[in-house]
């Protein structure tokens, strides 16, 4: 119960005291749940492993949590009342600014990555920040919640992925080999890039590799044979060893080596053919060339 008391005053006195009674049990219950959920919120921000900061309507930092702090090198008190200015060199301060008037411009999350410098995140660090524009209770003027997600791990692994594939890119093109895979439920297949090369294709000149493979690019007096080796793969469910001849998206017949390999789920049924075909052209005309010289010694020793 909240108590009020007015004094009723005559001439200078006090001749009576006028006093009301309210039941605040409703508010006060709306004011704990609130408190206990600021609390929440206060503990949750500073728990959570991303940087969150937020500034005023004039780019005063009026709070943020240790990650922040920590990710720009400073304590906690150090950055609450200060700006981009008095926290980071003029190029990144300069760049937060413009993306935090671009946020208050449009009314819109703005996205950006930001790879650290000296004084500011650290050199070996990436960042994603999302700035979003906010209205405080107490000023129609939207000030700036800045979340920042420390993505240098997940670059690190993109940027090694991307090396590999590189990596097994070269390496296809300079042994002439090419990969795929088949998945048998929907007959669709999806090729390396040195896959579509081999034949003489870019890959988007291919939209449908399966059929295509099997109805154009194989030589079609090998394509039954091709089908039934193919097909041992789910009678025998273990690897199996293909050469067919191909046609060249240019005309020119090549001879192909394939080793197609399923990949068996627990069950024994087949999820994937995984495959790797190799082009032995050459290596064929070769072995043909020194099958000839080798004829024609031994008839010359005769």
């Amino acid at each position: 119960v909240e108590v009020r008391e007015v004094p009723i005053v005559e001439d200078g006195k006090t001749i009576a005291i006028v006093g009301s009674l309210t039941d605040i049990t409703e508010r006060k219950r709306i004011e704990t749940i609130l408190s206990n959920e600021k609390r929440f919120l206060d503990d949750l921000i500073k728990a959570v492993p991303i940087s969150i900061g937020v500034k005023d309507a004039e780019g005063v930092f009026i709070s943020c949590n240790p990650a922040y702090a920590e990710a720009a090198g400073l304590s906690v008190g150090q950055i609450i009342g200060s700006t981009n200015s008095d926290i980071y060199p003029p190029e990144l301060s300069e760049r937060f600014t413009r993306e935090d008037k671009k946020a208050i411009k449009t009314g819109e999350t703005v996205a950006f990555e930001l790879s650290g410098q000296p004084g500011g995140i650290g050199e070996q660090k990436t960042f994603q920040f999302f700035k979003t524009p906010f209205l405080g209770l107490d000023t129609d003027r939207p000030g700036v919640i800045s979340v920042g997600i420390d993505v240098t791990e997940r670059h690190e692994r993109e940027n090694h992925l991307q090396r590999l594939t590189k990596l097994l890119d070269e390496t296809q093109l300079i042994g002439k080999v090419g990969s795929y895979e088949v998945d048998p439920s929907s007959e669709t297949s999806l090729w390396s890039d040195n896959h579509f090369h081999l034949f003489g294709y870019d890959p988007d000149e291919i939209p449908d590799p399966y059929n295509y493979f099997r109805n154009e690019i194989i030589h079609r007096d090998d394509r039954l044979k091709y089908a039934e080796k193919f097909n041992k793969v789910f009678s025998e469910k273990k690897s199996v060893s293909i050469e067919y001849r191909a046609v060249h998206k240019s005309g020119r017949l090549m001879v192909m080596h394939e080793i197609a390999t399923p990949a068996i789920n627990k069950d024994g049924t087949i999820s994937n053919v995984y495959g790797f075909t190799q082009d032995i052209t050459d290596r064929k005309t070769t072995e043909k060339e020194l099958l000839k010289a080798q004829i024609l010694a031994e008839r010359a020793n005769e």
